[in-house]
């Protein structure tokens, strides 16, 4: 993705096996899809941060339900010490 992007239909976006990492989370930032309902980026590089990150973008999607992000490493702890930085 580079530069702002509209997909004003799509609801599916699927990520997984791509070796996407927490930089990549930056490209979601121009994603304009107001519909999407499920994300999957299961099985990349995602860490904590590249959640941390994508708690802030969470606006952009507001109908998501499903945030796949199974496979990457992160671990019960990293959730639990999300909410305090």
């Amino acid at each position: 993705f580079t530069g702002k992007k509209k997909f004003w239909k799509l609801t599916k976006l699927l990520l997984q096996q791509n070796q996407f990492t927490d930089v990549g989370i930056n490209y979601l930032m121009d994603l304009q899809s107001p519909k999407l309902e499920l994300l999957s980026l299961d099985n990349n590089k995602i860490g904590i941060s590249g959640v941390r990150k994508f708690l802030e973008l969470n606006e952009k999607f507001p109908n998501l339900k499903i945030l796949n992000l199974q496979g990457n490493g992160i671990k019960d702890k990293d959730f639990k010490d999300l909410g305090k930085g």
